[in-house]
């Protein structure tokens, strides 16, 4: 299963980003925001039962999937569904970029696979 852009709802006379429409199996457990600036790179891990939403409420980000993919995000009706066992990191295009991630689970350091090795070695078994 790899990644997927979704499009959510965006009213336009009220300028507004509606989110509800989620993909099937997904229950939303936890929201936060990443700041970012011109340049910065952030992420740089997999997680190993969580799915996320990323979705650039302002600016411009890179999301690296796996070092080979570019997706680019830059509106914010669009989010790129990452499901569990993706590497990928975002780059912030633009200063004061925002960044909202959506995720089916809450939070649990043990489920993050930060060594890009383990990552390999963990994907080589699955």
């Amino acid at each position: 299963m790899g990644t997927s852009l979704i499009s959510f709802n965006f009213i336009e006379k009220a300028r507004i980003n509606v989110y509800e429409e989620f993909p099937k199996n997904f229950e939303l457990k936890r929201v936060f925001t990443v700041y970012g600036g011109n340049k910065e790179v952030r992420g740089g891990h997999a997680h190993k039962k969580c799915t996320q939403i990323l979705i650039c409420v302002r600016g411009k980000i890179d999301v690296n999937i796996k070092g080979k993919d570019k997706i680019v995000l830059s509106d914010p009706s669009v989010g790129l569904k990452i499901p569990p066992l993706i590497w990928s990191s975002q780059t912030y295009q633009t200063d004061e970029t925002i960044l909202m991630v959506l995720c089916d689970k809450k939070y649990d350091e043990n489920d993050y696979i930060r060594s890009y090795s383990d990552y390999l070695e963990i994907i080589k078994g699955s």
